[in-house]
C-alpha cells in the first residue's frame, strides 16, 4: 500500500507524539479508575493502564508492580512525572 506525501506526514506525526498521546491517555484513566465502581470494568481499564505505560515508555518491571498494586494515587504520582 502506498501513501501519499500527506498521509505520509500524519503518520510521521502520530508516532512522533505517540509518548505524549500515552500520557494523555493515562491521564484520562486515572480520572476513569478514581470514579470507577465495579471491579469487572477496574480489571478491564487497568489493562487498558498496563498497555499505555507501556506506550510511555516506562520499564516493564515499573509497569508490573504499578498494576499488580492498583494504586491509582501511586499511578497518578507517575503519570504527573511523566507530563
Amino acid at each position: 500500500m502506498s501513501l501519499t506525501p500527506y498521509q505520509q506526514s500524519i503518520v510521521k506525526r502520530y508516532y512522533r507524539n505517540l509518548d505524549a498521546l500515552a500520557v494523555q491517555k493515562l491521564g484520562e484513566l486515572v480520572s476513569e479508575l478514581a470514579l470507577c465502581d465495579s471491579e469487572k470494568k477496574a480489571d478491564r481499564l487497568w489493562e487498558r493502564t498496563g498497555k499505555a505505560l507501556k506506550n510511555a515508555g516506562l520499564k516493564p518491571d515499573d509497569i508490573a508492580s504499578l498494576v499488580e498494586s492498583r494504586d491509582v494515587a501511586a499511578l497518578a504520582e507517575v503519570v504527573t512525572k511523566l507530563m
